[in-house]
């Protein structure tokens, strides 16, 4: 007998009504609430609070088990989107990067410094200072603010 080539899938999803598809989900991107990624065709949104914070952790990524919890489905899409100009940041420049945020580094305390998407950011001195080593409080995220201070960008 002969096997029969099978057809495309079909997604029970409308085409998403953006310009072209969003950038591709990237695992070493914090996420942010509405933000906008594609993956295998589709266009996601990352979730509003509380269920933004799955967007960033293993077995909520787009394609995985528990994808549903963590991103809404937009639509297909196809094609790419033009990029937007680069933000400026008016705080001093460091020159040189200090090292990148790595979640989990216990090495993390108050004034330590690291370099995240060209920003540098201070461990905090308040009383949440202990929070720094933990992914949900890393640097530029959801709740980041309440463990590290933004000090100036780097090159």
């Amino acid at each position: 007998g002969t096997i029969s080539p099978t057809s495309s899938p079909v997604y029970p999803y409308p085409t998403w009504t953006g310009f072209g598809c969003p950038e591709p989900f990237d695992e070493n991107v914090v996420y942010k609430p509405g933000q906008k990624v594609s993956w295998n065709g589709l266009a996601l949104e990352c979730k509003e609070y509380p269920e933004s914070q799955y967007c960033n952790m293993d077995y909520f990524a787009p394609g995985d088990i528990y994808q549903n919890m963590a991103w809404n489905v937009l639509g297909t899409c196809s094609g790419s989107i033009a990029p937007t100009a680069s933000p400026i940041h008016d705080g001093p420049s460091f020159g040189e990067c200090p090292d990148s945020y790595v979640a989990g580094t216990s090495t993390y305390t108050a004034g330590t410094q690291v370099e995240r998407n060209g920003l540098v950011y201070e461990c905090t001195s308040s009383q949440y200072y202990f929070y720094c080593p933990y992914f949900t409080y890393a640097p530029g995220t959801t709740y980041g603010y309440m463990a590290w201070n933004v000090i100036g960008w780097c090159d």
